[in-house]
């Protein structure tokens, strides 16, 4: 299954970065580049492996692309650094907002 062909907004990516967690159904899929123009996007979604539709997150605070992605033990967080902003921010996925920009430097 490719996932750009099941993006309903038509718009491609790439350099994003993607994180799953076994068990979940959800695939959540950040930042990137626009295939078309090359522009580094701070977008955020989330892909329903079940219903196979996508859910629209907050946005970053910061465009990347080639950056890395964890969740936290618990299931609550969504963290994304690095790549092409040297930065660390966090998402609560428990209460959507906005993503928080966490003070730390990376190596």
């Amino acid at each position: 299954m490719e996932l750009s062909k099941l993006d309903q907004s038509g718009t491609k990516k790439k350099f994003f970065t993607a994180h799953y967690n076994m068990g979940d159904e959800h695939i959540f899929v950040l930042g990137g580049k626009d295939s078309c123009n090359l522009k580094i996007v701070n977008t955020c979604k989330k892909f329903n492996v079940n219903s196979l539709k996508w859910e629209p997150l907050p946005d970053m605070n910061h465009p990347r692309a080639a950056a890395g992605s964890f969740m936290s033990k618990d299931g609550k967080s969504l963290f994304a650094f690095g790549g092409s902003h040297d930065s660390v921010e966090r998402l609560s996925l428990t209460k959507y907002g906005t993503w928080e920009t966490l003070t730390m430097e990376l190596p």
